[in-house]
């Protein structure tokens, strides 16, 4: 989707809405029942995400994939609805806009005598084949004063990161074996999604023309799931658990151009930590199955997000 795409359809809502506010905001932002906000941002994605095989009998850790986003843009958008004075449905998700670049790092450790690494590849020629993540929630206000507010929020997130490394170059059984891949074949595929059931608190503080919003999330009831595919191995890894955790942290910060228009930036901090989680491993050219427990694997999640955007404050407007 191109973001001129993306603005078009932002704005065709406003068509048919009246502003809320007929002077500079004096007051934070809950206004009648049928009052909602739209957003939409451009951002700035980075972050890492690992995945871990252990010795399940130990917990040793036998090998180790850093999967790197160097970077990448991003389009986002939120629309929230007063359905009472006290409460708000709350939508808002965000997704790369194209294929992105990154970096993999595959670390091993076969001799269980030895701290450092016994094998490690690294691959320069890593995609960011697609991120995404929607979330949706309700929000109850239980402090409402003019210049600042505070509710309780519950609601449901799922998020993905999807990845390609290709070619790259190897040292093996320490450095006894050391060569590199072919260019542009396909070495390693990861994807991992999070489904995120959580609680949170939600906080805003108006002063003059600017206004000031927090937001905490917390979970741990996450189905952390991940598929990694060697395809020069020619496996396939499926990994699960239902006890990871989550945390995310949003500041944001606007000043209104008009009442009804705001103008932002915000800085978003998500945490997966590194979760334990149970393996079904596949030979895809014999078809063979076969399972670990929990204990077995691991995986997790940082991720980072800068935008900037623009804020609508309306009503809908009632017809006869």
């Amino acid at each position: 989707m191109k973001t001129s795409g993306f603005a078009r359809l932002m704005l065709l809502p406003l068509l048919s809405i009246s502003p809320v506010l007929q002077g500079n905001p004096d007051q934070l932002g809950h206004y009648d029942v049928g009052s909602f906000t739209l957003d939409a941002s451009i951002g700035y994605l980075s972050g890492k995400s690992k995945e871990f095989v252990y010795d399940a009998p130990t917990g040793r850790k036998v090998s180790e994939l850093d999967w790197k986003i160097s970077g990448e843009p991003i389009i986002r958008g939120e629309a929230n609805v007063h359905l009472f004075r006290w409460l708000d449905f709350n939508a808002q998700g965000w997704i790369t806009l194209q294929q992105g670049r990154g970096i993999m790092d595959d670390y091993d450790w076969f001799n269980p005598n030895q701290i450092l690494w016994t094998h490690w590849s690294h691959h320069e020629d890593t995609n960011l084949r697609q991120a995404n993540e929607f979330d949706l929630n309700l929000r109850s206000w239980f402090i409402q004063k003019p210049s600042y507010q505070v509710a309780g929020m519950a609601g449901y997130q799922r998020t993905l990161f999807s990845f390609l490394s290709k070619g790259g170059c190897f040292t093996y059984d320490n450095g006894s074996d050391i060569g590199c891949f072919v260019p542009g074949e396909s070495v390693i595929g990861y994807k991992q999604v999070y489904k995120s059931p959580y609680i949170g608190l939600a906080g805003a503080y108006l002063v003059r023309s600017f206004e000031f919003n927090g937001l905490f999330k917390f979970s741990n009831r996450v189905n952390a799931k991940d598929v990694d595919q060697h395809y020069l191995r020619t496996l396939t890894f499926h990994d699960q658990s239902n006890h990871s955790k989550y945390y995310n942290a949003v500041l944001n910060a606007g000043y209104f151009i008009k009442p009804q228009i705001k103008l932002f930036v915000e800085g978003s901090l998500t945490y997966f930590p590194n979760t334990m989680a149970e393996t079904e491993k596949i030979d895809n050219s014999t078809g063979a199955l076969d399972y670990f427990p929990r204990g077995a694997a691991g995986l997790g999640n940082r991720n980072y997000i800068i935008a900037l955007g623009v804020q609508y404050r309306g009503k809908v407007t009632e017809t006869s």
